[in-house]
């Protein structure tokens, strides 16, 4: 399950699953009812999949586990505009390979199966670069 705390009225909520050194093989293997009633219980004004960088798999896996978990999300919402971005360049040579192949072969895939919508975040973000970097992982201020 989730806990949903909030201190005070804001403007916006932000719902965080990430997991560190999770994978598209870890959310799609937890249960589809506890998946989408969680997502349904939340009611967000929209959801963004942000995953792939810890997917060191064959490029057909990514793309059906892309799109399990976006189906998954818009049958429990399914009014609620889903965006999925591609991830960006980290300081490890087998991610670099991957992602480029899942630029081609991975997400546009699950966006088009989908019908959601794909903004290629890796195009915008550009190469690795440290000084954007807080660790071999993670964006700064200024990445």
């Amino acid at each position: 399950g989730f806990v949903s705390l909030f201190a005070q009225p804001a403007v916006g909520v932000v719902h965080n699953w990430g997991n560190a050194g999770a994978n598209t093989r870890h959310y799609t293997a937890i249960d589809e009812r506890l998946f989408t009633s969680a997502v349904e219980a939340l009611s967000p004004d929209c959801v963004v999949v942000l995953l792939g960088t810890n997917d060191w798999f064959p490029a057909e896996e990514e793309a059906e586990n892309l799109t399990t978990i976006v189906s998954r999300i818009q049958k429990a919402v399914p009014e609620t505009p889903v965006l999925l971005t591609s991830t960006f360049d980290i300081d490890y040579a087998d991610a670099r390979k991957w992602m480029a192949i899942y630029l081609e072969e991975a997400y546009p895939v699950a966006a088009r199966n989908t019908g959601c919508y794909y903004w290629n975040m890796h195009d915008w973000f550009g190469e690795y670069d440290p000084d954007r970097m807080l660790d071999e992982w993670h964006c700064n201020d200024k990445g």
